[in-house]
């Protein structure tokens, strides 16, 4: 998947836990601004392996320090590289975040996560479980930035619009 289609789809799925946790969604904009910011970097960060992705744009440091000598939809696709990578964002995410740590975990696991998914789905698949390789067969596991693919990102555009609408009712007339 594109970056755009692994960030959609990301927020959708962290829209839906929003609606569903305990998080006041009118009083508590920077728990919910911290939640979107962070879901929004995980959901592009196991692409760190890929040298041309948006993700080794924004921190080329990573890419060329830690990332360089690993096979893209390697060990950041599978279930180790996502413990690993879990267990170093908790310190960077407690300095930048502290009492909302547990927000920022919570998007970070579920940014990753629908980021493993997403690819999961494309025609390539993942590796999650190292040596066993893992593809869902949604949409014909469609190939990065095919024409289906935007297919598939303009179908989630409109699940978004949905959820927009949703919160927007929610909000002016459910009484959240």
């Amino acid at each position: 998947m594109t970056y755009k289609t692994h960030i959609l789809t990301a927020t959708i799925i962290g829209e839906m836990f929003l609606l569903s946790s305990d998080i006041n969604l009118i009083n508590n904009f920077y728990e919910i601004f911290i939640f979107i910011f962070v879901l929004i970097i995980a959901s592009i960060l196991p692409d760190i392996d890929e040298k041309k992705s948006k993700i080794s744009q924004i921190m080329p440091f990573f890419i060329t320090t830690f990332f360089n000598r690993l096979n893209h939809r390697g060990f950041t696709h599978n279930i180790f590289g996502f413990i690993f990578l879990t267990c170093l964002s908790y310190p960077v995410l407690y300095l930048m975040f502290k009492e909302n740590v547990n927000i920022a975990m919570e998007a970070f696991v579920i940014g990753y996560l629908s980021h493993i998914f997403g690819d999961m789905v494309t025609y390539s698949g993942v590796y999650f479980i190292p040596g066993v390789k893992t593809k869902i067969p949604i949409f014909n596991n469609f190939l990065v930035g095919s024409y289906q693919e935007m297919k598939v990102y303009l179908l989630l555009t409109w699940i978004q619009i949905g959820i927009v609408l949703f919160y927007f009712y929610l909000f002016n007339f459910g009484g959240m």
